[in-house]
């Protein structure tokens, strides 16, 4: 029941800064 879930540790010089919070799937 966890309010936040990442699919993968962001790629070091990815172009995301961070991984996106998804929430109410």
């Amino acid at each position: 029941m966890a309010e936040f879930h990442w699919l993968a540790p962001p790629p070091e010089g990815s172009s995301a800064p961070a991984p996106t919070p998804r929430h109410r799937i």
